[in-house]
């Protein structure tokens, strides 16, 4: 060791909190960490479900309960939020909420289940509920500057998607779509709807975006650009549009071109899971 370096070693302090080491090697993970989204009657909830099925599955609802009509027969256990504390208090101890609000036998089926799943039905409303929890001081007065409120709000919205990656289980978001427009450009966005900053911060975070394409009942699972002719309704001529449609996944660069995930992909979650986990193109039944 030369004198610079001892020096440097010397004069080093002890690691901080928050810095540790790793190796790529050991990013294989079994959970599966990704959102949903599209507009209304998309069959984004059922999607969800159906990846793990009902024994596996809690599903913290921040609608109303008809929306999940469709799953009444099968039997899915669910937490109801309808304010930003009950979001709050169900990402961040479901199993203490299950075992209250539905018995200790349902919360520990779940908690003990090997494909445990989370689903967040929909996290469009539950930033709704955050920010109006978030519009008021300790002492009752209400902020004056919304942007103190977002950014509360969008500082749970990190801390619960953090605690609730941090523990073993699979966690799929859904959201409503939401369509931008950019007149000057002809340009549209379509990307889950809620806060710039916070679709930001999830979609960076989670490794999988889907968006349903109702069309044809297709994933998109990757960012794609469409040109489509319409007529200006100010003008009567017809107009070239450009379309973006936020999707994105993170699969192994050895995987890549593969066959593992296609751009457009069947509504089966739970099998597109199963061929990333495998690295292969089919999964043998």
């Amino acid at each position: 060791m030369n004198l610079a370096a001892a020096v440097n070693k010397a004069a080093a302090p002890n690691l901080p909190k928050g810095l540790s080491g790793f190796n790529t090697r050991s990013l294989e993970s079994p959970w599966f960490h990704g959102m949903i989204y599209s507009e209304t009657s998309a069959r984004k909830t059922t999607t969800a479900a159906k990846f793990s099925g009902p024994e596996a599955t809690l599903i913290i609802l921040c609608r109303q309960k008809e929306q999940l009509i469709p799953l009444r027969e099968l039997g899915y256990n669910v937490l109801h939020a309808e304010t930003g504390e009950a979001v709050r208090y169900a990402m961040t101890y479901p199993e203490k909420a299950a075992a209250i609000l539905l018995g200790q036998d349902v919360a520990d089926k779940w908690a003990n289940h090997p494909e445990k799943t989370l689903v967040l039905d929909d996290v469009t409303e539950a930033v709704a509920l955050l920010l109006e929890s978030n519009k008021y001081k300790d002492d009752g007065t209400e902020y004056k500057d919304m942007r103190k409120v977002y950014g509360l709000a969008g500082g749970d919205l990190r801390d619960l998607f953090n605690a609730a990656r941090r523990k073993p289980q699979h966690i799929i978001l859904i959201a409503l779509a939401k369509v931008t427009s950019t007149p000057l450009t002809n340009e549209e966005t379509i990307a889950p709807d809620m806060p710039p900053s916070m679709t930001g911060m999830l979609t960076t975070d989670l490794e999988y975006v889907f968006f349903i394409k109702k069309s044809n009942w297709k994933f998109i699972t990757e960012k794609v650009f469409i040109n489509y002719k319409d007529t200006d309704e100010k003008t009567g001529k017809e107009m070239v549009y450009r379309r973006e449609i936020f999707a994105k996944n993170k699969i192994g660069l050895n995987l890549v071109g593969k066959g593992i995930v296609n751009l457009e992909e069947d509504m089966d979650l739970r099998q597109l899971w199963e061929r990333i986990k495998s690295g292969k193109p089919t999964v043998k039944k």
